[in-house]
C-alpha cells in the first residue's frame, strides 16, 4: 500500500472527527500555505483535497505529522490532534521519525481505548493568577504625589488674602499673578485627574448578550460566526454576520436584528455576499461601508436606500475596514500584505501601512486584519500572522510595535492571532486575543498587556468568550465582543465608580 493512499484513509477518519466550524477555521489557520480554491471550500471533500495538499507540498508527511497536530490544537480539535500524536508518540522508539499511516489505520477501537488523557499536553497554559503584572492600584500611586501637592497648594487661600490686606498696593499684581498660575495649576490638576480615573476604569467580567445567543442559524435573533462590528451614536450595533453573507443592525435592548445589507442568499450580485467580515459606517450620510471578503471587493450600502448600492473598491482581497473623521476610507490587503487608504470618490488608494512582502519586518505585515485610527490620523492594524499589533504614523514608512510580537502565545506580553483592535484618546490599545479567548488592553510604551474579559478559557459561560473577533465601545465605554464561535455578541459594562 502506498504512502499516498494510507494517508487519504487516515484523513478520512480524522476529518470524522471535525465539526463544520471546525473545517472552517482550520482553513482559515493555514491561511496561504494551501491554494485559495482549496481555502475557500470547507466542505468534508474540501478539507480532505486542503489536507492531501500539505502532504503534496511536504509539509506533512508518514514520518512528520506535527505540522498538521499543531493545527489541530490551534482549532482546539483535540480528538484529532491526539489521535496523530498518540501513534506518532507510540511508534517513535521504534521508527525514530516514522509516523506511519498504516498503524494509526489499524484497529480504531483499540486505538481509542487507549488514547492519552494527559490534558496538559494539548491544552493550552492559562493564565496564572500570580503572574506579575501592573496593577491600576501601582498607577495611581504614582500619580497620588502630585495630586497631594496640588491639594496642598489650594489649602492656602487664607495666606494669600493676608498678604493682599497687609500690602494691598505693592503686592496687588503679585496676587494677580499668582492667581493665573493657581487656574493654570488646577486646570491642569483636573486634566491629570481626568487621564488617571480613565486609566483605572474597569469591565464587569460577566458579559451581558445583547445580539445572538440563540445558537447557529439565519434567524432574525441568531448570528452564524459574526466578525466585525460597528456601534453608533445611538448605541445600535452593527453586525458582519458572516456566514449568514449579510450585515445585521440590532437596536438597543431589542432580541432580534434587522438586515440592513445583504440576506439574500450567498453569491456574487450586486446585493450578495459572501463571508463579509468587516464594516464602517459614515453616520453623517447614513453611508455602510462593508468589507466583501470573498467576493473581494468592498461595496457601499445607503442605510436609507437598500436599492443605492454601489462597489467602490473591486478585485481587493480586503478583511477589514474603517473610516476616519476625514471620510477616508481605510481597507486592509490580506494577500497584498497592505493597508491602503482611499479618499471617496478617488479610483486609487494611496499605500499607508506594509507592501513590502509578506514578513515581520517593521516595514511589513503578514495577514493584516482589523484596523482602528486615533486622533493624529496614526493606524493601528492586527498583524495576525505576527501575533501582535503594529502603529503606523500618518505618512511613515515604518511601523511601531504597540501590542505582543512576541510570538504566538498566551502571556500577558504575547497574543495569538489578534483580530480586533481599538485606540483610545490615551492611546490604549484594546485587543480581542483570539486563540487565546480574551481581550487584552495595552497601555502606550507598555511591555506587556492587561487582560480584560475572557481569558478563562473558551466556553460559552458569560465570563467566557470563543474565539472574539471584532470589538467596539460605546459613548460610555461599554465594551462590546464579537463572540464569533458562541454566535453572539457580549456587552461588558463599564464599572461606574472609575467613570467621571
Amino acid at each position: 500500500m502506498s504512502g499516498q493512499f494510507d494517508f487519504r484513509a487516515l484523513l478520512i477518519k480524522v476529518q470524522d472527527l471535525l465539526s463544520d466550524g471546525d473545517r472552517v477555521r482550520l482553513h482559515f489557520l493555514l491561511g496561504d500555505d494551501i491554494p485559495r480554491n482549496l481555502r475557500d471550500n470547507p466542505s468534508l471533500s474540501g478539507t480532505l483535497s486542503v489536507l492531501e495538499s500539505l502532504f503534496d507540498k511536504d509539509m506533512i508527511s508518514e514520518q512528520d505529522c506535527d505540522y498538521l497536530i499543531e493545527a489541530f490544537k490551534k482549532i482546539h480539535c483535540y480528538d484529532a490532534a491526539k489521535r496523530l500524536q498518540e501513534h506518532q508518540r507510540a511508534h517513535t522508539h521504534r521508527h525514530g521519525r516514522n509516523c506511519s499511516l498504516q498503524h494509526i489505520l489499524v484497529d480504531d477501537s483499540e486505538n481509542d481505548g487507549h488514547m492519552a488523557t494527559d490534558e496538559s499536553i494539548l491544552q493550552t497554559h492559562e493564565y496564572s493568577e500570580t503572574t506579575p503584572v501592573t496593577t491600576q492600584f501601582e498607577l495611581e500611586q504614582e500619580v497620588n504625589p502630585r495630586s497631594q501637592l496640588f491639594t496642598t497648594i489650594f489649602r492656602q487661600p487664607c495666606n494669600i488674602r493676608e498678604i493682599i490686606l497687609t500690602s494691598i498696593v505693592l503686592l496687588l499684581l503679585l496676587a494677580l499673578v499668582s492667581l493665573i498660575i493657581f487656574r493654570k495649576k488646577c486646570v491642569s490638576s483636573k486634566n491629570e485627574t481626568f487621564l488617571v480615573r480613565v486609566g483605572q476604569m474597569k469591565w464587569e467580567h460577566e458579559g451581558i448578550t445583547v445580539a445572538g445567543g440563540y445558537g447557529i442559524g439565519s434567524e432574525l435573533n441568531q448570528l452564524n460566526y459574526p466578525w466585525g462590528i460597528f456601534v453608533d451614536r445611538n448605541n445600535s450595533i452593527f453586525i458582519a454576520d458572516c456566514l449568514n453573507h449579510r450585515v445585521m443592525k440590532w437596536n438597543l435592548k431589542e432580541n432580534r436584528g434587522e438586515i440592513v445589507a445583504g440576506g439574500n442568499g450567498q453569491g456574487s450580485k450586486i446585493d450578495q455576499f459572501v463571508c463579509p467580515s468587516d464594516i464602517a459606517i459614515d453616520q453623517e450620510n447614513q453611508l455602510l461601508y462593508v468589507c466583501d471578503h470573498e467576493n473581494r471587493r468592498v461595496v457601499q450600502w445607503s442605510l436609507t436606500n437598500k436599492s443605492d448600492i454601489h462597489i467602490i473598491i473591486p478585485n481587493i482581497d480586503c478583511f477589514g475596514v474603517v473610516m476616519d473623521n476625514r471620510r477616508y476610507l481605510y481597507v486592509s490587503n490580506r494577500v497584498k500584505n497592505e493597508v491602503i487608504r482611499l479618499k471617496l470618490g478617488e479610483k486609487k488608494g494611496t499605500l499607508v501601512a506594509g507592501g513590502n512582502g509578506k514578513g515581520n519586518r517593521f516595514n511589513q505585515l503578514n495577514y493584516p486584519g482589523f484596523m482602528s485610527i486615533d486622533d493624529e490620523y496614526a493606524l493601528y492594524v492586527s498583524d495576525i500572522h505576527n501575533h501582535r499589533i503594529m502603529k503606523w504614523k500618518e505618512n511613515a514608512k515604518d511601523g511601531i510595535v504597540v501590542a505582543g510580537g512576541n510570538g504566538d502565545g498566551n502571556g500577558l506580553n504575547q497574543l495569538s492571532y489578534p483580530r480586533g483592535v481599538v485606540v483610545d484618546e490615551l492611546k490604549r490599545v484594546y485587543v480581542s486575543d483570539n486563540m487565546n479567548h480574551r481581550v487584552m488592553q495595552w497601555c502606550k510604551d507598555c511591555s506587556k498587556g492587561e487582560i480584560l474579559v475572557g481569558g478563562n478559557g473558551a466556553g460559552k459561560g458569560s465570563h467566557q468568550l470563543f474565539y472574539p473577533t471584532g470589538i467596539a465601545f460605546d459613548r460610555k465605554r461599554n465594551l462590546y465582543v464579537a463572540d464569533n464561535t458562541n454566535h453572539r455578541i457580549q456587552k461588558f459594562v463599564v464599572d461606574e465608580e472609575d467613570t467621571i
